[in-house]
């Protein structure tokens, strides 16, 4: 068997911090729980991904303004990502809501 060296695991992302490519463990997952958490604030959601994240990353210190940076940069990515999917459901739900108003309508008129 060759060397696997050059593999990456599929719970690792790469992405660029200041000058660096660094690999995230669980950046994903982390991600997508956090933008289902829905949160609001920028400041409380700049914490919850660096802190979810060094828990399963060793983050230098002195760096720690910079992964915050890159961690909300590729949060604002995905979230921009889904927002078509989003929206396309929400009118699909819209739409769905109004073929049931129109029916129950034309039901209690009988």
């Amino acid at each position: 068997m060759g060397c696997q060296c050059s593999k990456i695991p599929a719970n690792i992302r790469i992405i660029q911090v200041g000058e660096s490519e660094v690999g995230i463990i669980d950046l994903d997952k982390i991600i997508r729980e956090i933008y289902f958490q829905r949160l609001q604030d920028e400041a409380h959601l700049k914490e919850e991904l660096f802190g979810r994240v060094r828990e399963k990353n060793w983050i230098p210190e002195d760096r720690k303004k910079d992964y915050t940076e890159a961690l909300f940069r590729e949060y604002l990515a995905y979230a921009g990502s889904r927002q078509p999917a989003r929206r396309q459901a929400e009118k699909k739900a819209a739409s769905g809501a109004s073929k049931l108003r129109r029916l129950l309508s034309s039901l209690w008129r009988s």
